[in-house]
């Protein structure tokens, strides 16, 4: 009966304590583009060396650098990406086929050809929600010879996952895993900065640069799974450079009456002089 007050509350009080002060870490720019070049290189390799030998090694270093390469292009938790399906990836939907005219005439050139380059898997997240996956031509063409080879290179039949497990196991791979070994393989200097869960806090950090309307905020909330509200209140961080580089601003022009002068800016457009 006591269990609220003496032993939850409490509990919860310590972890936000903890919280509180603690400095929070990002992936670095230049280690991301460091590992996305390795894992490019790595698929390459590994493809050429499974359509000559078709051997077990090869098809396991394959499926994690895919792996590893769609999680760090999705931002997507790892054990999502893991659990896709042969089923699911067969019946991706054509972007063709799925589009009406409307859509597409509004679409730029641009994005035609992202629509054109790109597929995309639905597979279920948290809480049973679809969510969507990404491939680049890259990994799609990869993924189809991962998929030709299983046979000869010793996979279960009875494996329903791409990513799956060697020899007789029915289970997938762990996205964890796949991305750890990549980035230790890659030499990173903060290789421990880069989990599934940093990358999409990473994202969703950067992207505060960009002026998202609220339709696009939702996309970007749904892509990584989660709604508008998880995102906002949970996945923007760094409050403390906002609070530094945004807020003092607003807080400086009202300590020195320079309120006026400011009538009808946005913050971006709050200048201080000699601060």
């Amino acid at each position: 009966m006591e269990w609220a007050s003496r032993i939850s509350s409490n509990a919860l009080n310590t972890l936000y304590s903890r919280k509180m002060n603690k400095t929070q870490l990002l992936p670095i720019t230049e280690d991301l583009l460091k590992l996305n070049t390795f894992i490019s290189n790595s698929i390459k390799m590994y493809k050429e060396r499974l359509q000559t030998f078709s051997d077990s090694d090869s098809w396991k270093m394959l499926a994690y650098c895919l792996l590893a390469r769609i999680i760090l292009f999705n931002k997507r938790r790892s054990g999502e990406a893991a659990r896709i399906t042969i089923d699911s990836y067969n019946s991706k939907p054509q972007w063709s086929e799925q589009s009406t005219t409307e859509l597409k005439n509004s679409l730029t050139p641009f994005e035609v050809k992202l629509a054109e380059r790109l597929a995309v898997v639905e597979i279920p997240g948290k809480r049973g929600k679809k969510v969507p996956v990404l491939l680049t031509d890259e990994v799609r063409v990869a993924l189809d010879l991962l998929i030709s080879k299983r046979t000869d290179c010793g996979i279960s039949g009875n494996n329903p996952y791409i990513f799956a497990c060697s020899k007789n196991s029915t289970q997938s791979l762990r996205g964890h895993d796949c991305l750890s070994k990549m980035c230790k393989l890659a030499d990173l200097r903060n290789l421990e900065l880069i989990t599934a869960t940093k990358l999409r806090k990473y994202v969703a950090t950067v992207c505060q640069m960009f002026d998202l309307t609220e339709t696009e905020s939702d996309w970007l909330a749904r892509h990584l799974g989660h709604d508008i509200r998880v995102h906002r209140e949970f996945y923007r961080l760094h409050e403390s450079t906002v609070e530094l580089t945004k807020v003092s601003k607003l807080l400086m022009a009202v300590d020195e009456g320079k309120v006026s002068t400011f009538a009808g800016k946005s913050l971006a457009d709050i200048e201080i002089d000699g601060k």
